[in-house]
């Protein structure tokens, strides 16, 4: 009782949102077709990622939600439908082919309201970029153990994406590979994913926008 009365206003503050956060009972923030918006994760250039739970189900799960009327997405009704049905199509195809633990995994898309909806895997932990970043910071290093375990893991993951699947991140970087529990790597961000076909010519399978 003593160390909380010695704490700073702000630091109370902060203390209260870290237990509201881990609160799995509180009430959500809002409902996106079947899914309970629980918390805001981050936002992009083309839209805001929730976390979210299916009415039904009690999972948690990661929603991108991206605004349609972007000017990116074209200037005209045609033009976004084409961008859509163009996505939409792009994402069955990484929804329907990678499956591996170390490869994040996507869900569904819906559309709702002029707004386009991606619900995947929710991934808990943080990117190889700030796990360099916290070190550097503390003036210490990975050990050897785990700098091998994250290692293995991205080969696995890559080789299963380049000789099995064809698929050719392009951007990978340590801030699209998140460590959760015990190093888990989850592999992300497929914003420059391009399969090979047949011919060796590299197509596009999602838009860069998706994920940014």
């Amino acid at each position: 009782v003593l160390k909380l009365n010695a704490l700073l206003e702000d630091e109370v503050k902060q203390i209260a949102e870290n237990i509201e956060n881990i609160n799995q009972n509180k009430a959500p923030m809002k409902y996106i077709g079947n899914y309970a918006v629980l918390d805001h994760l981050g936002s992009g250039a083309f839209g805001s990622v929730y976390k979210v739970k299916k009415h039904s189900g009690q999972n948690f799960l990661a929603m991108k939600e991206i605004n349609l009327h972007n000017p990116a997405f074209g200037k005209d009704k045609k033009d976004r439908e084409s961008s859509v049905k163009n996505i939409v199509s792009e994402l069955a195809i990484i929804k329907e082919q990678l499956y591996h633990p170390n490869v994040v995994r996507y869900h569904r898309t819906f559309l709702e309201n002029d707004r386009l909806y991606i619900v995947m895997e929710l991934i808990e932990g943080a990117p190889l970029g700030e796990h360099f970043h916290s070190l550097k910071e503390k003036q210490q290093q990975f050990t050897e153990e785990r700098i091998w375990n994250i290692f293995i893991q991205l080969c696995l993951a890559l080789r299963y994406l380049h000789k099995e699947k064809r698929i050719v991140h392009r951007d990978l970087t340590p801030n699209n590979i998140m460590l959760g529990d015990k190093d888990k790597v989850t592999i992300t961000d497929f914003g420059l994913a391009k399969q090979k076909q047949e011919n060796s010519k590299l197509t596009s399978v999602v838009g860069t926008i998706l994920y940014s």
